[in-house]
């Protein structure tokens, strides 16, 4: 799934973009959606597969708004 589909800032977008994130991660795809209603997640993946940014992105929007 595209980060556009969720309800993450523009700005925010467009610096994944420039970050070559192009699509979620599993991880980031299951505990986004979550992670943005304000809802706690407890989740386990393996290393590299994008752990940080799960709980970074969702995270950083929030502080924006």
């Amino acid at each position: 799934m595209k980060f556009e589909k969720f309800r993450i800032q523009p700005e925010i977008i467009r610096s994944l973009k420039k970050l070559n994130f192009k699509k979620h991660t599993d991880i980031q795809y299951t505990a986004n959606p979550d992670i943005l209603k304000g809802e706690e997640v407890l989740a386990i993946a393996q290393t590299g597969t994008g752990n940080t940014a799960a709980i970074a992105i969702p995270n950083v929007d929030m502080i924006q708004e």
